[in-house]
This record gives C-alpha cells, sequence and structure tokens, in this order.
C-alpha cells in the first residue's frame, strides 16, 4: 500500500511529545487469543478512573505505516481520540499491527474477512470482549474509526462483528470485500476497477455473517474526489453497499448539506444509519473531523460530571454561522478561513441534487476566534487550529 510518507513522519515526532502521556497509554500483554498476532494498547481517561463500568468504547484503527501510538498522540491532524475521551469520557482502544513490516492491516485474506476466521479482524473482536470483562465497558456502546489501511479494517469489523458494533467511521477506506485477495495491496480495487452493484456489494456484508438478523453498526464514511491513493470511485462503491444493507437509495439521499461540518465537506443523510461526506479540497490525507465522528456515534451526550464535556458554559453562546464563527468576522476551530477551493453552503436547506456543488472561491471571514491561528492545509484550503 502507498506510503501515507508525512503523517509518518509527524508519527515520528509525535514519540516525543507523547512521553508525557506514557503512564495513561498502556499495553495489555495478554488479551486472550491473538490469532491475527494484533498488539493491544487502551486509554482510560482520569475522569474516569475507577468508573469506566457502562462507559462506551472506541477502537481506533491506525493507518498504513501508523501505529497506535500515532492514533493515540492525534498525528492525523484534528481532534485526537485521547482528548475526545478526555472530554466525553469514553474508553479507547488502539489496535497495533505487527504482522505487516507497512504496517498495513488484513483486510484481503478469508481469514480477516471471516467471523473469528483467525485473522487480524478476530484478534480485533476479542479485544472488544477483554475491554468489557476487564473495564466493564458497555457492549452496546462500541464504535470503531479508521483512517486508510483503518478505514477499511473499520469495514471489515461492521460487517463481520456487527453484533459487537454500534457504530463505524472510515476515512478514505473502501468497501467490504474490495481488497479480497492473496496479498496485502490490491490495485484493481485501489484505482477503482473493483466496481459491483449495490446488491452484489450489500450480498457481501450479508454473507459476512450468514443467517445474522440483528441489529447492524451505523456506518460514516469520508472521502475526497482528489485521493491519490485510493481512487474516489471507492467512496461511492462504499455508498452502494452500505445504502444496499440498510436498505435505503443509493442515488436519492435524504438530504445534503453543504459546508458541513466545515466548507470543506458536503454531507449526505441517506437515513439515520448511514451518511457519507465529500470533498474536493485534499487528497488522501486530510484533517481528520474526529468531533463530528464522535458526535455521530452520540457520544457527547450522558458525560460523567467528572469530565469536562460535562461543564455547561456560563455565557449564552452563539450558535454557529454556516462559515463556522459565533459572529460574521471570527472563524472557529477547525472552519474554513482562506484558500481557494470551497464547498458552498446552501443555508439549511436540504437538497437532493447533487450536480454542481463542487465549486472555488473561498470569500468568507479570515480571522480566527482567540487562542486560534489559520493555518494552510495545502493550496485550496486554510483553516483555524489551535496556537501552539
Amino acid at each position: 500500500m502507498k506510503l501515507l510518507q508525512s503523517l509518518f513522519a509527524i508519527a515520528l515526532s509525535a514519540l516525543f511529545s507523547a512521553v508525557v502521556d506514557a503512564a495513561t497509554f498502556q499495553q495489555v500483554s495478554n488479551y486472550g487469543e491473538n490469532p491475527g498476532n494484533v498488539d493491544m494498547f487502551y486509554y482510560i481517561p482520569d475522569c474516569l478512573q475507577g468508573q469506566t463500568t457502562g462507559r462506551p468504547l472506541v477502537v481506533a484503527l491506525h493507518y498504513c505505516h501508523g501505529t497506535a501510538l500515532s492514533m493515540f498522540s492525534g498525528v492525523h491532524d484534528g481532534p485526537s481520540f485521547k482528548n475526545l475521551a478526555d472530554k466525553y469520557g469514553f474508553v479507547v482502544v488502539f489496535p497495533n499491527v505487527r504482522t505487516d513490516p507497512d504496517g498495513c492491516w488484513d483486510v484481503y485474506s478469508q481469514a480477516s474477512l471471516t467471523r473469528y476466521g483467525g485473522g487480524e479482524s478476530h484478534s480485533i473482536a476479542n479485544q472488544v470482549t477483554y475491554a468489557h470483562k476487564t473495564w466493564g465497558t458497555a457492549p452496546d456502546k462500541v464504535y470503531t474509526v479508521g483512517i486508510s489501511g483503518g478505514a477499511m479494517m473499520t469495514n471489515v469489523l461492521a460487517a463481520v462483528y456487527p453484533d459487537l458494533f454500534a457504530g463505524a467511521a472510515g476515512y478514505a477506506g473502501v468497501a467490504y470485500g474490495c481488497f479480497a485477495g492473496d496479498r496485502y495491496w490490491n490495485d484493481d480495487c485501489a484505482k477503482g476497477r473493483r466496481v459491483q452493484t449495490a446488491a452484489q456489494w450489500g450480498d457481501l456484508v450479508r454473507y459476512a455473517y450468514p443467517g445474522y438478523t440483528g441489529r447492524r453498526p451505523k456506518v460514516q464514511i469520508w472521502h475526497n474526489t482528489p485521493d491519490e491513493t485510493l481512487h474516489y470511485i471507492n467512496m461511492e462503491e462504499q455508498v452502494k453497499q452500505w445504502t444496499d444493507v440498510f436498505g435505503y437509495s443509493a442515488s436519492n439521499p435524504q438530504s445534503v448539506e453543504y459546508g458541513s461540518p466545515t466548507s470543506a465537506w458536503t454531507r449526505r443523510t441517506y437515513g439515520p444509519n448511514f451518511e457519507a461526506l465529500t470533498s474536493t479540497i485534499y487528497t488522501h490525507i486530510f484533517p481528520i473531523q474526529s468531533q463530528d465522528t464522535i458526535e455521530f456515534f452520540g457520544l457527547t451526550s450522558n458525560v460523567p460530571s467528572s469530565c469536562s464535556g460535562s461543564a455547561k458554559p456560563t455565557t449564552t453562546s452563539v450558535a454557529p454561522s454556516p462559515t463556522g464563527t459565533s459572529n460574521p468576522g471570527l472563524v472557529a476551530e477547525w472552519f474554513q478561513c482562506g484558500g481557494t477551493g470551497i464547498f458552498p453552503h446552501r443555508g439549511s436547506a436540504k437538497e437532493t441534487n447533487l450536480t454542481n456543488i463542487f465549486t472555488a472561491g473561498y470569500t468568507g471571514p479570515t480571522q480566527c476566534m482567540e487562542g486560534l491561528t489559520c493555518q494552510s492545509a495545502g493550496e485550496y484550503y486554510s483553516q483555524c487550529v489551535r496556537l501552539p
């Protein structure tokens, strides 16, 4: 699989910055059966010490050439799952690839694509079981999120272990079964040559757990049209797959929101259990909208009083405008503040016509809120981020 060079380089530097958190980022040396040879790391925020019973569990899957530490440190350019766990009070498990020297997940072998088939997905499922037994996390509140190769494994887990997960989010991945074959890299899939009908993709998911009729995890997927590593066609093949599984129309989303969660993105909602977000701004590497994913999972409610996310504002705040500002002149964190590209926001109107949603020419506010700076994320897009 193509290397994510820039992310990998940042991950190396993150080794040093993460030292201060080494006591909280811990490894489980023996979580039981581990047929896929997958390491297990975890993080329990201070606000949950001794209070993990009944709390949600998030399984965060790294990208190729990444590690569990990369995901913990938040080198994916977006709010880290560690910080979100501190805020909203959930436990995070960070699986780590050991078998492939490039750090890519096995999303191709029958062992991993089969329920309890002895592959890496089997090991991750056992990590979830260990978490429930050890910390008392809620079996009905388990969620998985992944980036690139991790997004592919997220789709595998959602398909093969639907009874273990309540939600799944994949950033720049491919449909379940698309990489099936005899090696880690599948060029036909990566380049968008693996095209099937919605029913064919849906059948792959249904066959992953024959006879299963229970609840399936809600799914959120993200992809960029200029993705140079995993062709954008893979986004639409995922749309086919999950709309067929949930019984939604792949060609007629219930709503389309422009500029959601930031002006770079367009959100297509097909039903309560599936949404797809597209951008023309980035390539394969882009700021991960982890806050939005946590909200999609429903993890921002029922926060323990000991965690920071439970704090109520002392003053009345103004709802963000379509550009992500609390007033016309200031831009909020992670929202666009410059660049030549833009996803237009069409107010609150719900539209189903996807024609001409990709335009260019940002003309909105350029000044960030206090404590933020406008930082370039590429030729076409700048966003407000926290000052160092």
